[in-house]
């Protein structure tokens, strides 16, 4: 746990850092300016049903008879929901209204209705907070996921205190951690602003507000983890560029190719103008033979037209109604497929939660459609019994209250917890090849190097410093598998050889049990490998918090000149020599019985080779096999032989040697 929590500050201070932060920042000030506008919409909208009311009221005041008001009918609105104000209204229910009539009119404004009403807005139209989430979070999502365990070499540093799987999880555990506390901050936030504007959200808002936060983490976790899998790209520009295009494919690109197909195949649906086409040829068909046996309306006669319109409320208006539902059927089928199709990719998934949560989705469509077929019944009911069953005359508003205003309501997708299944299988499938794709760079080791040298005995000595020159990685990469306990990974190359110290064949003797794996060997990489926004204070904290350095090491090691030397400035702008003694100070916290120094004192005067020197001599008298690796053509005696991964550096270590002995000479004198 110790090791864990060292994980998570390291972790927290690179999220808190200006350059990240700043972006975080961003992105919030973005989101809570569009809340704060579009909360102003809201607001005008529903204060917008007052004047609805009067407007219908007075209309009705004019109507002079029955007759033109069930020419005229009623009109409706659609009252958005006040989460709203949160989410892009995808699709055509955008404002909303209707109107009904006797005859055949059930319409909603803008034609939306029939093969209209499933048409997807452009996207981005209007630009609204569900948008910031998937642009701004998916794209600091990705990006925070390619940053992370990207440095192998710094990888393999941190590997000599932990396990793969120990540095793997912690440090992803950790970003999964800061990413839910920046959604969960900006959400929190939002309901204070919504709060202060004075939106009150019910128990059911607050549900499907739940919902959509965890939809928008999900699709998060969704962005962080493919840039956890792009990050495994070798290559550093090819990694940013493929982050780069995928964000750009699935966050810009695919919602509109996803509107571009719902609108395509939405020509398929019945064309409302069609529908009311046959419904007033059912009604033309009823006026007809009722003229023909009654002749023209005649209040001498109303007992017989009584039934007459009795005849048409029980068996031919059902049959126009029947026609407004087929149609209304049809509408909610082609729905169905979309929103069912919308779970398999994230990020139509979350698009669809947000239209449900917005309550712009097809739940309240399909709603605000029942509502207005039930309205229309209810206006013709009231229609034959004020002109049969009342006094003609005296005009009565069928609108009472509230009875032609839709409220919207927030909804939680019924496939809501499908979609978050298939989201979550994406992310699992992410995280394993993520995790397989690290172990295989941590472990990295190609099987051209061991070519030619299958059979090669290694002999390294347990009583001084071992000096190698080398060619390349091949050799470094080698040892770190054999000291990390993987032959495994040694066996594939086709090596067949022995690794020996002293007279102790360590090749032979390792294990291999991947489950219980011991921390690997402390290896220290060339100083200018490790990453350069690192700061040696913060990385000097980290690893003591790591070793479990008591108190009094710490405290040492944080007040050392090379520390205070270092400042609070980044490793890409300190020069390598105050990174290398930086360096130096941690080494001996691991307390290890192998040490793999690779080309640290590489480009430094033979001043800093000393330094370095008298600590791998200090680690071997006190019990470790030190190895040091060179990559200096300038101290090869001779060729490296065919055969063979290295060359002895004994010319290196005399030269190293001398140099301390004239120091010491000249102290002396």
């Amino acid at each position: 746990m110790r090791k864990y929590m060292a994980i998570f500050l390291d972790e927290g201070g690179r999220f808190l850092s200006p350059r990240f932060l700043s972006l975080v920042i961003l992105a919030y000030t973005a989101a809570l300016l569009l809340v704060y506008s579009n909360t102003g919409d809201y607001r005008d909208t529903v204060s917008h049903g007052d004047n609805f009311r009067s407007v219908c009221r007075l209309k009705f005041e004019k109507m002079g008879n029955y007759n033109n008001y069930s020419l005229i009918g009623i009109k409706s609105l659609f009252v958005p929901a006040p989460l709203s104000v949160l989410y892009n209204s995808i699709g055509a229910a955008k404002d909303w209204k209707g109107r009904v009539d006797t005859i055949a009119a059930l319409e909603i404004d803008k034609g939306a209705k029939g093969n209209k009403a499933f048409e997807e807005e452009a996207p981005f139209s209007p630009f609204r907070y569900a948008y910031i989430i998937l642009i701004a979070g998916g794209l600091l999502s990705v990006l925070y996921g390619i940053t992370t365990l990207r440095n192998i070499e710094y990888d393999r540093f941190l590997s000599g205190y932990l396990r793969p799987g120990q540095l793997f999880t912690g440090v992803v555990l950790s970003r999964v951690i800061f990413i839910t506390l920046s959604l969960a901050g900006l959400s929190g936030i939002v309901l204070l602003l919504l709060s202060y504007k004075g939106i009150q959200l019910s128990s059911p808002e607050l549900k499907a507000f739940t919902a959509h936060i965890i939809a928008g983490w999900a699709l998060m976790m969704f962005f962080f983890f493919s840039g956890l899998l792009i990050g495994r790209i070798r290559s550093t520009s090819r990694a940013w560029t493929t982050a780069l295009i995928y964000w750009s494919v699935l966050a810009l690109l695919l919602p509109a190719s996803y509107a571009a197909v719902v609108n395509n195949n939405a020509a398929k649906i019945t064309d409302s103008d069609k529908v009311e086409l046959d419904q007033l040829t059912i009604i033309n068909d009823f006026e007809n033979k009722s003229e023909h046996d009654l002749g023209k309306f005649n209040r001498n006669k109303i007992e017989e037209f009584k039934i007459k319109a009795e005849g048409y409320w029980n068996n031919d208006y059902k049959s126009v109604e029947k026609v407004e539902i087929d149609l209304r059927e049809e509408v909610a089928r082609h729905m169905k497929k979309y929103r069912d199709f919308s779970i398999w990719n994230p990020i139509t998934f979350y698009l669809s939660v947000s239209k449900d949560v917005g309550g712009k989705g097809p739940d309240n469509y399909l709603g605000y459609n029942d509502f207005l077929i039930a309205l229309k019944r209810n206006f013709l009911r009231f229609f034959i019994d004020r002109c049969f069953y009342f006094n003609p005359l005296e005009m009565v508003n069928f609108i009472k209250a509230d009875e032609n205003i839709y409220y919207a309501v927030s909804r939680v997708p019924g496939n809501f917890g499908w979609g978050l299944l298939i989201t979550f299988m994406h992310i699992l499938l992410f995280l394993f090849l993520s995790y397989w794709f690290f172990k295989k760079a941590l472990y990295r080791m190609e099987k051209e190097a061991a070519a030619g040298r299958e059979s090669a005995e290694i002999r390294l000595k347990d009583h001084e410093v071992n000096a190698c020159v080398i060619e390349g990685e091949g050799f470094r990469d080698f040892l770190y598998a054999l000291l990390s306990d993987r032959p495994d990974v040694i066996r594939k190359t086709g090596f067949m050889g022995s690794v020996w110290v002293d007279e102790t064949e360590i090749l032979g003797q390792a294990n291999g049990q991947k489950g219980n794996q011991p921390p690997a060997a402390a290896y220290m990489p060339r100083p200018g490998e490790l990453p350069g926004e690192l700061k040696a204070r913060n990385l000097a904290t980290f690893v003591c918090r790591l070793a479990g350095a008591s108190a009094a090491e710490k405290e040492a090691i944080l007040n050392s000149p090379a520390i205070k030397d270092a400042g609070n400035r980044p490793f890409k702008r300190l020069k390598p020599r105050q990174v290398f003694q930086a360096m130096l100070l941690l080494a001996p916290l691991k307390k290890s019985r192998y040490y793999l120094f690779h080309d640290m004192a590489q480009g430094l005067t033979t001043d800093y080779a000393a330094e370095l020197m008298d600590l791998m001599e200090r680690l071997q008298a006190g019990g470790s096999v030190v190895i040091f690796l060179t990559t200096s053509a300038s101290i090869l005696e001779a060729p490296i032989e065919k055969g063979c991964w290295f060359s002895g550096g004994e010319a290196w270590t005399y030269r190293v040697k001398a140099f301390q002995q004239a120091q010491k000479s000249k102290k002396k004198g």
